[in-house]
Formats: C-alpha cells, structure tokens, sequence
C-alpha cells in the first residue's frame, strides 16, 4: 500500500504526470517533439513564463492577485530600449547593458512598490489595483514611445541568444531565479510570512506579523520578476515595445502557478509546484503547434485547460479539512 505521504504527494502535483501522459500521447504522432531542438524551445518556453509565475506565486499566496504584468513589462522594456537603443543615454557606454538591466529592474520594483502600498497599507482591493495598474501603465508606456518600437543592440540581445557551456543564458538565470524564490518561501522568516497572510489576515495582525510589510515584499517581487521577464522577452524581439507581450500571457502565468499548486485563496504554493505548472502549460502549447493546429484554437484549448484548473483548486479548497487529515 503506498504511504499517506506519497499519496499526498500525488495529489498535490498532478500536473507532473499530466505532463509525461501528454508527451507520451503525442510522441507517436510528432516524434520531433523530443528532438533536441524542440526540447531546447520548449526549455527556454518555460522559462519565460516561470519568470512571470514566480513572481505572480508571490502575491497570489498572499491571497492577491496582479494583472498588471503586461503593463509593467511592457513599461521597463521601452524604458530600457529608450536607454540603450539609438541614440539614447547609454548607448555605447561601457556600462550600457548593466545600467538598462538595473533601470528596467527599477521600473518594476517601484510599480510594486506602489501595488503593494496601496493594497497592504490603504487596504484597496488587489484586483482593482492591478487593473487600474494594467490600464495606467500599459497607456504610459505607448505615450513614452507614441506607440514606436526601439531597436535594441547586440550586447543586450545576447542576453536571450548567449550562451555559457552550451546553455542558453535565460535558463541558467531562470534556474538561479527559481532556486532563491523557493529559498525565501521555503527557509525564511518571509517566506513564513506570506503563507501566514494568505492563511488568514486577522491572525496575521493579532500574531504580530508585519502584514503591510510582507504585502509590500510580495508585489515587489512581482514587480521585480516582470521586469526580468521584459528583459527576456526584449532581447528575443530583438526590440523594446510598448505592446510587448499579448494579455494571454497574464492568464497563463496565473494559470500555470494554479496548476503547480499555489491556490487563488491564499496561503498555499510552491515553487517546485509551479515549474511543473509552467512546464505543462508550455508542452501543451508546444504539442498543439507541433500538431499544425491554428493560434485561436490553442488558446481556445489553453483556455479550458486553466478554466479546469481554477476548477480543482476551488475543490481542493473545499476538501482541504479533508485532506488535512490524511496527512
């Protein structure tokens, strides 16, 4: 009979076995889909959107939500494209590169900064925060460009293209990324923290958990991880744009962290949980394209797929009593 534990285990990160079942289905059809070359796209596919989910994971174990991530990549990449590109400050400079990196990590940190101090302090609700975020800054980033796309120079696209060892750059940063985020929930007093906002906010103030501080943190490091992602996804287009990322690319961060584990209530995730999260998410993608179907119809099937897993954390919420006490 397998242990509790293991069952537990099961339960909690189904999506891993979803994700061997789909590959194994496809396999026979698409062969390609375990050539090196797939595998590397599918690879630096996760990455991406790991970036995004961590970030996301964050604000959503403390029972929040942020839509503004398009926004805000969209913001920090025409910021630094207009540092760094043409004729702009930066360009040609010794430092050009570092100082655009840290001016696009600005951008983020200080819209998460204000996400944070409005939901946390002034106790405004996180929805309408980011919503009114995803309009504000999405709006300034196409006023700050009149709607332009910035070409970017070869120093700053390496950082998609570079290689160390025969690795590509974003999955090692990826890697490193993942590691210090499961760190800080893992074997931190802020990590303790958050779990313990999203578990519930009026024990939270009455053990003396600095709530408004750990709120802050949360959607700063989602703040942080977009304008990381807009650093990976600029150097791949090789542009900054103001349009940078389509809207779906939110719902799939959400929706890849919901599936790792990391539940819409609150108090619940993991980092290990959501790289399985994203991993199936970009296989799926990956496999519908593979197959020849049309752009509508993978996001149709994308869309139903996170739908579905809304679904089950909505029941794993209900039935968490329960399973508490198979453990």
């Amino acid at each position: 009979m397998p242990s509790k534990h293991f069952i537990s285990w099961l339960f909690q990160y189904p999506v891993l076995w979803l994700s061997f079942g789909l590959l194994l289905v496809v396999l026979p059809v698409r062969p390609e889909i375990a050539s090196l070359a797939n595998l590397e796209i599918l690879a630096l596919s996760t990455a991406m959107l790991l970036v995004l989910a961590i970030g996301q994971t964050f604000v959503l174990i403390t029972a929040g939500i942020d839509l503004s991530l398009p926004a805000v990549m969209s913001l920090a990449s025409v910021v630094g494209a207009s540092l760094i590109g043409g004729e702009g400050p930066l360009a040609g400079s010794p430092f050009a590169v570092s100082g655009t990196l840290l001016a696009m990590g600005l951008v983020g940190l200080a819209i998460g900064t204000l996400q944070g101090i409005a939901v946390g302090v002034f106790r405004m609700p996180a929805f309408l925060v980011s919503l009114a975020s995803l309009m504000f800054f999405g709006g300034l980033a196409v006023w700050y460009t009149r709607s332009a796309r910035i070409a970017l120079p070869d120093e700053f696209i390496q950082i998609w293209y570079g290689r160390l060892a025969g690795i590509p750059y974003p999955i090692l940063l990826v890697v490193l990324l993942a590691a210090c985020a499961h760190m800080i929930l893992a074997r931190t007093v802020i990590g303790r923290w958050l779990y313990a906002v999203g578990q519930s906010l009026p024990a939270s103030f009455v053990s003396g958990v600095p709530v408004q501080r750990t709120i802050l943190f949360a959607y700063m490091a989602s703040g942080l991880c977009a304008a990381i992602g807009a650093v990976f996804y600029s150097a791949r287009l090789h542009t900054g744009s103001p349009q940078l990322v389509e809207n779906e690319v939110l719902l799939d961060c959400i929706g890849a962290a919901v599936m790792g584990g990391t539940s819409l209530f609150g108090g619940q995730g993991k980092i290990l949980g959501v790289l399985f999260g994203t991993l199936f998410l970009a296989l799926v993608g990956n496999s519908l394209n593979l197959l020849g179907l049309r752009y509508w119809h993978v996001i149709m099937i994308k869309g139903g797929v996170i739908l579905l897993a809304t679904l089950l954390d909505a029941t794993r919420h209900r039935m968490q009593p329960v399973l508490g006490g198979l453990t």
